[in-house]
């Protein structure tokens, strides 16, 4: 669940460890030459921007690739465009054969293609969606209370609210009412007896109605320093008395064995899955706090 997609880490993997040695020894084989022959001839004839293409950009674009910001997806295209220019002139020079600079050139489009894919480049330019970069989430069962930041008026029985896991940008907490997504909300509540906090938060998500409340997805937002510190010393606490956190997933090997038998077997998971990371998280979520109340009613 914390992880980037796979298919990006293999590809960077690949681009930064892999495709440099494959550049050279495909290329010493075109040559005729043996790999240490050909780095020579390379490096000694001054074909600097040759080796740059073939060593460092797919070094760059992997790195790029790994980063997934906005500034590494303009990065990656450069150098992807680059290294297809590079191929189209050493063919028109016939360092290469016509036939290996096709082969080159469609895998390149086909590689700049996916990354143009809507689900492949939304991650890079949305943030909200980069669950890898999520904060670690504790589970805890606060007690709270809530106001509607529009100052719209309710019943003040009404405003109490159970917060059931909580990290330094949100918490998942219970409401007796449902509350739109994107509505600002007020939250009211002292864990430890020694901090106060009184935070605006953005529904980012809610679930349907359970016996007890609506499930709501709640982002911190306009926090001052002072409450980012307090918040901060809050999870310092709960992960020094070993209050358990969220991470559904397993190790990072269980994890990519899954991967690879769903794109086997379904050939399902080349795209990042991300529009269902927040609905599994939720559901999650929801479905612990069904089986705690199922546990205490046993």
């Amino acid at each position: 669940m914390y992880r980037r997609p796979w298919p990006i880490f293999i590809f960077s993997v690949f681009q930064v460890f892999i495709e440099p040695l494959l550049n050279i020894v495909l290329s010493a084989k075109l040559s005729s030459l043996t790999v240490s022959a050909y780095l020579h001839a390379l490096f000694a004839g001054g074909h600097w921007i040759g080796a740059i293409c073939m060593l460092g950009l797919p070094v760059v674009m992997g790195v790029s690739a790994y980063a997934m910001k906005k500034w590494s997806y303009a990065v990656f295209v450069v150098c992807a465009s680059l290294i297809l220019a590079q191929n189209f002139q050493a063919a028109r020079d016939s360092r290469i054969s016509l036939t290996f600079a096709a082969s080159l050139y469609l895998s390149h489009i086909a590689l700049i293609t996916y990354f143009l894919l809507p689900s492949v480049r939304l991650p890079f330019f949305d943030k909200r969606v980069r669950w890898w970069e999520t904060a670690t989430r504790y589970l805890v069962k606060f007690g709270a209370r809530f106001e509607i930041a529009d100052g719209e008026s309710r019943d003040e029985s009404s405003d109490v609210c159970q917060i059931h896991d909580i990290s330094v940008g949100g918490v998942f907490a219970l409401l007796p009412v449902k509350i739109e997504d994107n509505r600002i909300i007020r939250l009211r509540f002292s864990p430890n007896g020694r901090h106060i906090f009184s935070i605006r938060a953005k529904v980012v998500f809610h679930r349907g109605q359970s016996e007890t409340g609506y499930g709501h997805g709640l982002q911190f937002v306009e926090l001052t320093s002072a409450t980012r510190q307090m918040l901060v010393e809050l999870i310092r606490e709960l992960r020094a008395t070993g209050c358990p956190s969220r991470d559904p997933s397993g190790s990072d090997w269980e994890d990519f064995k899954k991967w690879a038998t769903r794109l086997l077997t379904t050939g399902k998971g080349l795209l990042p899955e991300y529009v269902q990371v927040q609905s599994r998280m939720s559901a999650l979520v929801h479905g612990n706090h069904q089986a705690e109340q199922t546990k205490e009613a046993a």
